[in-house]
């Protein structure tokens, strides 16, 4: 992906990626990821797609009232860490993305 912030839906589907092994989270909490895909959603939303360090394949829609996450300026391929929070009627949302950056690793 070159520099794009998120794929548009025809890009997307131009490129044949299956995703069906990615599933919607539904536990709150702070995981480890790699950013595989970004792609523009319907409602003025971003849809990203994780693959958590336990292996798991998640996908999250960031709005754009939360300014994506500052997904669109997160590059493909990028270790973060994503936050999940849960709202007071019980949903599961993505509440933060942050990158990690490699000094964060601690050294032995």
């Amino acid at each position: 992906m070159e520099d794009k912030r998120a794929y548009s839906k025809a890009q997307f589907q131009a490129l044949g990626i299956d995703t069906n092994d990615y599933k919607f989270n539904n536990q709150a909490g702070t995981f480890s990821a790699t950013l595989d895909i970004k792609l523009w959603g319907n409602s003025r939303n971003l849809l990203a797609f994780f693959t958590l360090e336990d292996g798991r394949k998640v996908i999250a829609s960031a709005p754009w009232f939360k300014d994506y996450c500052g997904l669109p300026d997160i590059l493909l391929g990028t270790k973060v860490e994503i936050t999940y929070a849960q709202s007071a009627k019980g949903k599961v949302y993505l509440d933060e993305v942050r990158k990690v950056e490699e000094n964060d690793c601690p050294t032995l």
